[in-house]
């Protein structure tokens, strides 16, 4: 059983939970607090332990669920970057794509006026 020290914050972990209604000292601080009785809030998140102090935080979830939120968050956060890597190489092909038809629709454009000019010249010199 995890509990969280209504005074410094820090993780307490029982032995059992049959330790509810006691008073422990917390092994970072030393001050005392009750232990209360498990209290299910979420049963997908595993036993959440009431210290069953007034102040502070004093729920914790059981330790098997903060791995795998932290898993789903991490995962989360990749997928994200793989969508915004594919559209930024998605936006890139389309420039480079758009600045070779650009290259090669004045490349013709300039050999046209070259032909151009050449029969120009032709027809000058007859």
């Amino acid at each position: 059983m995890i509990l969280v020290c209504p005074h410094c914050s820090q993780n307490v972990t029982l032995a059992d939970s049959a330790a509810a209604g006691l008073v422990v000292n917390c092994p970072g601080c030393g001050k005392p607090f009750s232990v209360g009785t498990p209290t299910p809030v979420n049963p997908s998140a595993g036993p959440v332990i009431n210290t069953g102090c007034s102040g502070g935080n004093n729920l914790v979830s059981g330790p098997s669920t903060t791995g795998v939120r932290a898993m789903a968050a991490k995962l989360n956060l990749l997928a994200g970057l793989g969508f915004a890597c594919l559209l930024v190489l998605l936006g890139c092909f389309g420039l480079l794509i758009a600045w070779e038809v650009r290259f090669q629709r004045t490349q013709s454009d300039m050999e046209e006026a070259v032909e151009n000019y050449q029969r120009i010249v032709d027809q000058l010199g007859q």
